[in-house]
């Protein structure tokens, strides 16, 4: 074999780009034969690496150009630590010493996010000293290597992931910027292998490298399809779990999908690997148990728990920016429980309480952080503690995204709900409440709507599963296009409730104010939205004067209301006040029937009556019909062909409370009925 593999690498310095593909091949599959030793074993070494690569360590020292003073210096100890480790060069040539998982879970705050940047630098680098990195990996010649990081907001994943990893490129001495894809190659020859030439500029990919490497976000499965997937960091969990509607179950398919795909492409080849990045958070979440159960016993698993003073290889002074110093001068620690199904969680202040807690539920924490415990305990138990927390399964968890949809000022709703009693006439009735709110009379008998009069709507209703007690909500939205964000905004033009008085609600109004609304009001309604429970009669009406009625549901399914929630993290919903909506939306939470995922809402005593205080009123808790019946208009606009031509903001500045913009109201209505 050593003639063999002599006459095969003896010219390879000179002419191994002119070798045949399968002597190329040889000499990488001979790479990683452990008996070839000694000076066969470092030409070949020569031949596989055009550049040699930095080992972690070096990687880690300043003077070797790789990251700056200033980086290495901001480093935490135990990042330092977990990076060598992880990156064992000894498992170039022994798979066997190779992680195929990287698990960083625990307290908030201790560079997990940070490490898995460094890990894709690294990486990149890597990558970049082979001759030919395909052929290291066992691929064709011609299909280029992919890194992913996971994302679930587009629009956040420059903030929270990208521009974080541009920073650590543009900060590295040996990463060379360039402007246009297109010159990386050329500016890469003239350098030389030393450095390394990037561009945020790609085909296909964030960025442009000369090796072929690319960088990629992915957002569903279909993102890993058809890509020779090498590295995948599922990083921000929790926030793309609280802030983006993304579901447990959801971020752990696309996990256990990528590494599936990574083994398929590199097996257990150097630096093939998943990095797993949460903080602890929901006991009842998914991957929180399958990382607290089976995930950390792996053999080919690096796992690393950590508080904010210990982690899972013991006690330090201090982690990450923590500074503890009366619990090292003293060792002075509280106790707290961090409670259990039938316990709760809670500071012990007397010793006598201690014998009706099971000691596994039982942690001494440093007095310093004792604060923290008193504000919060669970908010501490995980940020400070590291371990997660029972919680309500809450969909929406920051209030503040709820605001935001109700913030133009320019919009206008029915803030409370309107009566329509079963003891009066359903004709006209609900329009009458309306009219002179959205509406300018045109002719004697004829309407036209204030906002956007050429767009099409979209009316969603949830109807009254009981005539008494019960309350339907209904919606009428359309779209603009706002030409600062450049995006499509989902305008409501109301999302109210209907509730009845003495007799209870007439169940006839809402089918009359449709009606209404298309033959006095004469808007376009492209179509109504609604769950064919208990609605029969509301459809056939409606069809006999040629409406639109579409049949779907935003119970069954959860895509509807995961949809919504990051159009409203995007800031692309766009309502007037209506406190039911609100408060509806505030109850919703994510609960399981039949065994697959669905939107229900919070159990509890429902309040009906509105003293006008938007911040504090209970109208609408426990409850979700207005949110309903605004879902349904959105996910029927989403998935509409329809293009709107009304720009956002020029609605917004005519509608402005500031001015009196009436004249140019006026005579847009006009324009509009001259000209079509």
């Amino acid at each position: 074999m050593n003639e063999k593999l002599n006459k095969i690498i003896t010219p390879v310095d000179i002419n191994y780009e002119n070798l045949p593909l399968k002597d190329q091949t040889e000499i990488h599959r001979l790479f990683y034969d452990k008996e070839i030793t000694g000076s066969l074993r470092q030409k070949l070494h020569k031949i596989i690496f055009r550049l040699e690569p930095p080992t972690p360590s070096q990687y880690l020292d300043y003077t070797n150009g790789w990251v700056t003073k200033a980086f290495q210096d901001s480093m935490y100890d135990h990042v330092k630590e977990d990076f060598c480790e992880i990156l064992n060069p000894d498992g170039i040539l022994d798979e066997d010493k190779n992680y195929d998982q990287i698990v960083e879970y625990g307290a908030t705050r201790l560079g997990k996010s940070y490490l898995s940047r460094m890990l894709i630098h690294y990486i990149i680098i890597f990558v970049h000293c082979l001759r030919h990195p395909q052929l290291f990996y066992g691929l064709a010649p011609t299909t280029p290597l992919s890194i992913f990081i996971l994302s679930f907001v587009t629009e956040k994943v420059n903030q929270l992931l990208l521009d974080p990893l541009y920073k650590v490129f543009e900060m590295s001495p040996r990463f060379k910027k360039v402007k246009f894809q297109d010159q990386v190659k050329e500016r890469q020859e003239i350098e030389g292998l030393e450095n390394i030439i990037w561009s945020k500029a790609g085909t296909g990919s964030e960025i442009t490298v000369e090796s072929g490497l690319t960088l990629n976000i992915g957002t569903d499965y279909l993102s890993f399809i058809g890509s020779n997937l090498l590295f995948l960091t599922v990083s921000e969990i929790n926030f793309f779990i609280e802030k983006a509607g993304a579901t447990h179950e959801q971020i752990f398919q696309l996990y256990t999908d990528g590494l599936a795909r990574i083994q398929a492409t590199v097996g257990s080849n150097y630096l093939g690997m998943v990095f797993l990045d949460s903080s602890a958070n929901d006991l009842e979440n998914p991957i929180e148990q399958y990382i607290l159960g089976d995930l950390q016993k792996q053999s080919k698993v690096f796992f690393k728990h950590r508080a904010k003073w210990n982690d899972s290889d013991g006690i330090r002074k201090s982690i990450g920016t923590v500074k503890l110093p009366k619990w090292i001068a003293t060792g002075k620690t509280f106790k707290i429980s961090i409670g259990n199904n039938s316990l709760p969680a809670k500071i012990i202040e007397d010793k006598k309480e201690l014998k009706d807690i099971p000691k596994n539920i039982l942690y001494d924490i440093p007095i310093d952080l004792k604060k923290n415990f008193e504000r919060n305990i669970l908010k501490a138990i995980k940020d400070d503690l590291g371990l997660p927390t029972k919680k309500e399964n809450k969909f929406i968890q920051d209030p503040s995204m709820i605001e935001k949809i109700f913030d133009n000022k320019t919009l206008v709703n029915i803030e409370h709900a309107l009566i329509a009693d079963a003891s009066e006439l359903p004709q006209n009735l609900l329009w009458n409440k309306i009219r002179t709110l959205y509406f300018s009379k045109y002719t004697q008998t004829a309407y036209v709507i204030k906002r956007a009069q050429k767009e099409a709507r979209f009316l969603g209703f949830d109807l009254a599963h009981a005539v008494k007690g019960d309350i339907q909500g209904v919606a009428l939205l359309h779209i603009e296009w706002s030409r600062e964000l450049k995006k499509p905004i989902y305008v409501y033009d109301f999302a109210f409730g209907i509730m009845g008085k003495d007799t209870g609600i007439n169940l006839e109004a809402l089918t009359y104010l449709i009606i209404d609304l298309v033959e006095i009001g004469g808007i376009w309604i492209h179509g109504c939205y609604g769950d064919s429970f208990q609605s029969q009669t509301l459809i056939q009406t409606l069809t006999r004067n040629n409406i639109l009625v579409v049949k779907q549901s935003v119970d069954k399914l959860i895509e509807p209301y995961q949809t919504f929630f990051t159009y409203t993290i995007n800031e692309q919903i766009k309502s007037g006040k209506n406190i039911y909506f609100k408060n509806n939306l505030d109850s919703l939470i994510i609960t399981k029937r039949k065994g697959k995922q669905v939107i229900d809402h919070s159990q509890g005593r429902m309040e009906n009556t509105y003293t006008g205080n938007w911040n504090i009123s209970k109208c609408g808790v426990n409850a979700k019909d207005v949110s309903d019946g605004a879902c349904q208009s959105f996910w029927g606009a989403v998935n509409s062909d329809i293009i709107p031509t009304t720009i956002y903001e020029d609605e917004n500045l005519k509608f402005n409370p500031e001015e009196d913009n009436q004249p140019l109201i006026e005579e847009a209505f006009k324009k509009l009925h001259r000209f079509g």
